[in-house]
């Protein structure tokens, strides 16, 4: 979770040192460590240094290879180091290497192909004045931020929009089609755009070329499109995924401070946990760890202290904490509160209950967090709510998955095989009779991340999930909380090799009678404990988040209502909405149409709050304003 930024003059002309530090300004938030400015001629690059793994403790960025070409600002972890390092021998000037080094080394050997041979989490930039040329990519599951725009024959990239913005000579314009898909719940957009008109994000997976005649966008990762081990026995299959999985979680622990993980007692979060002990105890790793979990007593359907203890007792070498968390209800610490950054709209009226942990692992000395986010979307969290899932299933176990299915969807027989069978065919024919025509059909958002051809619906399930715009707000979202407490997200589910291997599953480990997530819980028997592996109810926090709007910040969401910048503008109706709230605030109804009242909530919070700051007659300043920047 450090920062990088960068300014390119397209024309040749020198980058302005006032522009460069105005970008470093946006970025003081992501370097606890420092910041760092390096610039030659028509470019700047800028570095946020937050150290978290020993080769770069110390580490100064912007950094360069030997001959002082190229240049490279990295915010990055590489996880198959041992990898790299034995590929990249002859080219290496250190025994032991920054993963910074590691990636202009990369560079050196692939060239503008460097990006697909790393594995982990980055955001870098990197100039080549020889070739008078910048590569900037980013991760494949976008794990860590970067922005750009183009401004004239400039451009300016950073990992926070709000640095971009400080860069800019005019303001820019708030980009309304956008605003309006938040408004209710659609996040297409959200993959390559911000709420900034020309501001837009390199999408997951994808590098941007740039050189004095040309700025070009490209893919250079699609997940599931590389051939996986094939295996014959079941057992085979489940050895193979506990060595991933438990590579994944390994790598994760390097940190020069403890490792704090996130355990709500869920399967994901405590597998992830108890993996981590098992490493520990096997000498295969080495690190300080210590549990967080959020507890409730007033909140009965969030509440998952039992299993919770489980993994408490399972993992001895890591101290528990129990964090009493009722009053991280809905719509606190709301919008600008303590100056929490707020660049962009607001996605989730849930902050608090995400910082309470979060901030107990910093004070405690925790930089990374481990959690079990992104476990449903590899694993497929609900197979059996979906009936097209059921094609997935193997003929000679359909009968004992019709009741599972038909308990967890809710249908009558009959509806079911509708939906699975029937309906699916019927849209198919539809496509394949009318697509000829589509063009002349108002195009959706475009697709940047189209699936390879993929063996079953589960798999191409869990690709969308995981490609979509709502995954990018929500790991953006993770990233802007960690970042303004100081610590980074570490998610090992998210592993690109985990994600790979996961696609191209049979389906039968999958799920299985009734069972999700089959493949994580055959592999870990021993290592996790049996009343967490068979586990099959689920938390949920509808008590709490209904408690802060009905209850604690009904004012709140009364004065948002009242004179309404977004009523204002038109873009919901004014006597439907207002009805809705007045009805769910009475106790008449409940969240009806969940998606215009919280996006509401939401966009109308930060347009007053853009329109508070746009009265002020001083820049805001980051919540670690005393830096220190050298150039």
């Amino acid at each position: 979770m450090s920062g990088v930024g960068g300014i390119v003059q397209l024309d040749g002309s020198p980058v302005e040192g006032v522009l460069l530090s105005r970008l470093a300004s946006g970025l003081q938030g992501r370097g606890l460590d420092g910041v760092r400015v390096w610039s030659e001629g028509p470019v700047g690059l800028v570095h946020a240094h937050f150290w978290t793994t020993p080769e770069e403790l110390g580490e100064q960025q912007p950094v360069s290879a030997g001959d002082g070409h190229p240049w490279l600002a990295a915010d990055a972890r590489l996880d198959n180091r041992g990898e790299l390092l034995a590929l990249l021998r002859d080219t290496l000037r250190s025994k032991t290497p920054t993963d910074a080094e590691l990636i202009l080394a990369a560079y050196e050997k692939w060239g503008e192909a460097c990006a697909k041979h790393l594995v982990g989490d980055f955001a870098f930039l990197l100039w080549d004045a020889r070739r008078r040329f910048l590569l900037c990519a980013r991760d494949p599951i976008g794990m860590r931020p970067l922005h750009y725009c183009r401004e004239g024959q400039r451009l300016i990239l950073a990992s926070s929009v709000e640095a971009v913005l400080r860069a800019l000579d005019s303001p820019a314009p708030v980009h309304e089609a956008l605003l309006r898909d938040l408004l209710v719940w659609r996040f297409d957009r959200f993959v390559d755009e911000t709420a900034y008109q020309g501001v837009r994000r390199l999408p997951p997976s994808h590098q941007l070329a740039v050189t004095v005649d040309r700025v070009s966008l490209s893919r250079y990762w699609t997940f599931g499109a590389e051939p996986q081990p094939q295996f014959r026995r079941e057992s085979e299959y489940c050895e193979y995924f506990k060595e991933i999985f438990l590579d994944a979680v390994r790598a994760r622990l390097r940190s020069v401070t403890p490792v704090g993980m996130l355990v709500s007692g869920g399967l994901d979060s405590s597998s992830i946990a108890c993996a981590a002990e098992h490493l520990l105890e096997s000498g295969a790793a080495n690190a300080s760890t210590r549990l967080y979990s959020c507890v409730f007593e007033e909140s009965p359907g969030a509440e998952e202290r039992e299993y919770a203890e489980e993994v408490a007792r399972r993992c001895v070498r890591a101290p528990a904490a129990f964090l009493p968390s009722d009053d991280c209800w809905g719509l606190r610490e709301f919008g600008e509160a303590d100056g929490y950054p707020q660049t962009e709209p607001e996605l989730s009226v849930s902050r608090a209950l995400v910082l309470r942990p979060v901030r107990a692992a910093y004070a405690d000395g925790c930089r990374v967090l481990l959690s079990g986010i992104g476990g449903d979307q590899v694993l497929g969290g609900e197979p059996y709510h979906t009936p097209v899932m059921l094609q997935d299933v193997d003929f000679l176990r359909i009968a004992r998955e019709i009741p599972h299915f038909l308990r967890y969807s809710r249908l009558s027989l009959r509806a079911l095989l509708i939906e699975a069978y029937l309906r699916p065919a019927a849209r198919a024919l539809r496509h394949a009779t009318w697509g000829r025509f589509r063009s002349r059909s108002p195009a959706r958002h475009h697709d940047l991340l189209p699936p390879p051809p993929l063996g079953s619906h589960a798999a191409r399930s869990s690709y969308r999930s995981l490609s979509d715009g709502t995954f990018s707000a929500r790991l953006l979202a993770l990233d802007t909380a960690a970042s303004f407490v100081g610590v980074e997200w570490r998610l090992p589910f998210l592993d690109r090799r985990l994600i790979d291997f996961v696609l191209a599953l049979p389906e039968r480990l999958r799920f299985r009678d009734g069972l999700i997530k089959f493949i994580l819980r055959q592999p870990l028997e021993g290592i996790l404990p049996e009343k967490v592996r068979w586990r099959t109810s689920l938390a949920h926090f509808l008590e709490l988040e209904e408690r802060g709007l009905r209850d604690r910040e009904r004012p709140r969401v009364q004065a948002l209502l009242k004179d309404s910048i977004v009523l204002g503008k038109g873009w919901l109706g004014r006597d439907h909405l207002v009805r809705q709230w007045e009805n769910y605030l009475a106790g008449e109804a409940p969240l009806t149409d969940r998606g215009h009242q919280i996006g509401f909530l939401c966009l109308e919070s930060w347009l007053r709050q853009r329109e508070s700051r746009s009265t002020e007659s001083t820049p805001r300043v980051a919540r670690n304003a005393n830096y220190a920047c050298s150039l």
